[in-house]
């Protein structure tokens, strides 16, 4: 097994190096930040390449369970706390509701 001291991650080559960079941008301890992530890799997949395809299917399958991230999370919660702007945001998610099976069933169809 290699001992390394240190890893070099080339950000602005990867497609994505704008996600990442604001990402790397909200972390107090980047070091800290990426120890943690691949602990937590580690801990749920164990010690295997991450591109395997049974690692990708499992990854991305736990991936689409999360409906939004935490930043637009909190910001609802402020939006919630002014009760004008929490009646009008409750009344949108009711309309537009995904997980409401009977929207756009007429009750007076029943």
């Amino acid at each position: 097994m290699a001992k390394r001291k240190n890893v070099t991650w080339r950000v602005g080559e990867h497609p994505e190096h704008a996600k990442i960079n604001r990402w790397l941008d909200k972390q107090k301890n980047i070091q800290d930040s990426m120890a943690n992530v691949v602990l937590h890799m580690i801990d749920q997949y164990g010690y295997v390449n991450i591109t395997d395809y049974q690692v990708q299917k499992q990854l991305y399958g736990k991936i689409t369970e999360i409906k939004q991230p935490i930043e637009e999370e909190q910001q609802i919660e402020k939006q919630e706390k002014s009760p004008e702007k929490s009646k009008d945001i409750k009344e949108d998610k009711e309309e537009t509701s995904e997980d409401d099976v009977f929207r756009g069933v007429d009750p007076d169809n029943l």
